[in-house]
């Protein structure tokens, strides 16, 4: 199962990808360690529920585009 640009940041627990877009993915991400989850879009949701059904954490941090602000949310 392959997910956008999945990866571990170093040894600190932490990971990245793109959005998992159904329960397989979902699930997948949980097979490799992931328990918890952060959703930094703005234009749409995770269904909570679900995500809290297969032991992933769910948190949700809206960030309001800017178009004249410029970062990297890597950094």
């Amino acid at each position: 199962m392959s997910l956008v640009n999945f990866r571990w940041l170093g040894d600190t627990g932490l990971a990245l990808c793109g959005q998992p877009e159904n329960s397989e993915q979902w699930e997948t991400v949980k097979s490799w360690g992931v328990n918890a989850t952060l959703n930094l879009r703005g234009e749409s949701q995770d269904d909570e529920t679900y995500l809290e059904s297969i032991g992933i954490e769910y948190y949700y941090l809206t960030i309001i585009t800017n178009p004249s602000a410029i970062w990297d949310v890597t950094e």
